[in-house]
């Protein structure tokens, strides 16, 4: 498996932070099921960077955490890298670039939700 997704988004909305995927807010169920969803997208986005790396590059494994605004229509904002282990900037731009794309469910409070989601690479 290229990408081994790690399910329970972080979510804060505003100040007020909770990163429990027990919450009564489905937002981060359906941060899960969106990205589940798009693994496809993920997953080329690893393929690319395998396919362009010079034979000196290392393989690109490892987390890379993203950070996230999506607003209250469920649409991405904002992206970026927080950290990655996997040192290839290529995929790490794809995977914003592939979030910024993703549409997430409306969400109820009418506000912006800053989350942050862990997507590991050439793990199983």
């Amino acid at each position: 498996m290229k990408l081994a997704l790690r399910f329970g988004a972080c979510i804060s909305l505003l100040l007020l932070a909770a990163c429990s995927s027990s919450s009564k807010n489905s937002f981060p169920d359906s941060v899960d099921k969106t990205i589940e969803k798009n693994q496809s997208e993920f997953d080329k986005c690893y393929d690319f960077a395998v396919k362009h790396k010079s034979d000196s590059e290392p393989a690109p494994i490892g987390r890379i955490q993203m950070g996230f605004t999506v607003s209250p229509a469920g649409k991405v904002t904002e992206s970026n890298v927080i950290s990655s282990e996997v040192n290839n900037p290529r995929l790490e731009k794809c995977v914003q670039e592939t979030l910024r794309r993703l549409s997430f469910p409306s969400n109820e409070e009418g506000r912006l939700i800053q989350t942050t989601y862990p997507f590991d690479f050439g793990k199983k």
